[in-house]
């Protein structure tokens, strides 16, 4: 879109292309971290993250992984806006597609995949 000229001066929806549920996504994160699921709960991420500096340190060198400096690999209002809505978010991508716009990415895949490459690059354990 940013080489089609035909695109200028428009705005469009971007998504994956796929529509999930985070209820469902949540089981096979938690399998790829090796964790426990717990049971959905509401809470405000930024707020409990807020001070969690000191234990990403702690991580990063129990660990060996990159000195990322915790709050230049977060941005925890997005997942804040995202996980904190009681209604599924649905993003209208048809003017995009119109414009050509056809490709579509597997979500969960997606996650897995980055994950995984965070993994090989040492910047999660």
């Amino acid at each position: 879109m940013a080489t089609e000229p035909g695109c200028a001066n428009h705005a469009f929806n971007i998504t994956n292309g796929d529509l999930i549920r985070w209820q469902h996504v949540w089981p096979k994160l938690a399998d790829f971290f090796e964790m426990d699921l717990a049971p959905q709960r509401p809470i405000s991420i930024a707020r409990v993250m807020a001070d969690k500096g000191p234990v990403w340190d702690r991580i990063v060198a129990e660990h060996g992984l990159k000195p990322h400096r915790y709050q230049d690999i977060v941005a925890w209002g997005y997942p804040e806006s995202v996980f904190a809505s009681d209604y599924d978010i649905i993003s209208n991508t048809g003017k995009a597609r119109r414009f050509g716009f056809q490709d579509s990415v597997d979500t969960e895949e997606m996650f897995l995949r980055m994950f995984a490459e965070f993994r090989r690059n040492r910047v999660i354990p």
